[in-house]
């Protein structure tokens, strides 16, 4: 029993650094197969030959990095989303009349109910509560929360929250004035990342739609093409047509790319 408490202590003590994102071996697997695939692709249609396919293995390198950094931005908007229903329910605690320690437990009891075990926003408010039973200050969890987390929201909530318990001002309405700040400020994050998703989802048609093309006059008229591999020239005219590709890929993620 007292084995099975020393571990709830050190999974409860356990931070996660939301700006670094470590995968899984399911995910490499994944990511591996992906990039397995497109470089194949790139080799067959472009070049038509297997020491072009040799030579791009080392993308698969950067296909992991980029992979990561995706899912990285996808849990820290997790995060974010599940960070205003943490706050609404802070706020709900303390309106009820519960001391800000008292409140953050009271908080997870609500949350519970939004969220699964295991999320984000559940496991950081059980982590504060845990460090309150443990002597350290609600201030100095929330500071290392907001440091870990890369968000902007969360830092100035920590920052203001710390602020408002050093001057022993209105406590509650500093509180609900940078919630409902807050909570706007991610809801037209939210806004702005649905009408982006639909952008996005063209752009993803956009970038197959050379390789259809390709694809197609590959199978449907293989002969025109013939004279663009296996010799200096066709190589480095495929090569050119890659790298505009490339670069407009490049320029459509970057517009589609908006932040708040």
């Amino acid at each position: 029993m007292g084995k099975k408490v020393h571990q709830n202590n050190r999974q409860k003590s356990k931070a996660i650094n939301y700006q670094v994102y470590i995968m899984n071996w399911k995910e490499v697997f994944f990511c591996l197969v992906k990039g397995s695939v497109l470089i194949g692709l790139v080799s067959y249609l472009f070049y038509f030959s297997i020491i072009s396919f040799l030579l791009m293995t080392p993308y698969l390198y950067y296909c992991i990095k980029k992979e990561s950094k995706i899912l990285q931005k996808k849990r820290m908007a997790q995060l974010r989303r599940e960070f205003k229903e943490g706050i609404q329910a802070l706020l709900s605690a303390l309106d009820t009349g519960y001391s800000v320690e008292n409140a953050f437990a009271e908080a997870c009891k609500d949350l519970a109910m939004i969220y699964p075990e295991g999320s984000y926003i559940t496991t950081e408010f059980k982590r504060i509560v845990y460090g309150i039973r443990m002597n350290k200050t609600a201030e100095q969890m929330l500071a290392d929360f907001g440091e870990r987390s890369g968000l902007e929201e969360i830092r100035n909530f920590a920052e203001i929250f710390i602020i408002a318990k050093k001057s022993g001002g209105d406590l509650l309405m500093i509180i609900r004035s940078t919630v409902q700040t807050i909570r706007e400020k991610i809801e037209v994050q939210n806004e702005v990342e649905t009408l982006m998703a639909g952008k996005r989802l063209e752009q993803r048609v956009m970038n197959i739609i050379p390789f259809g093309i390709l694809g197609y006059v590959k199978l449907t008229s293989g002969d025109f093409l013939d004279a663009l591999y296996g010799n200096l020239l066709g190589i480095t005219v495929m090569s050119v047509c890659l790298l505009v590709y490339i670069l407009a890929v490049k320029l459509a993620e970057k517009i589609v790319s908006v932040e708040v």
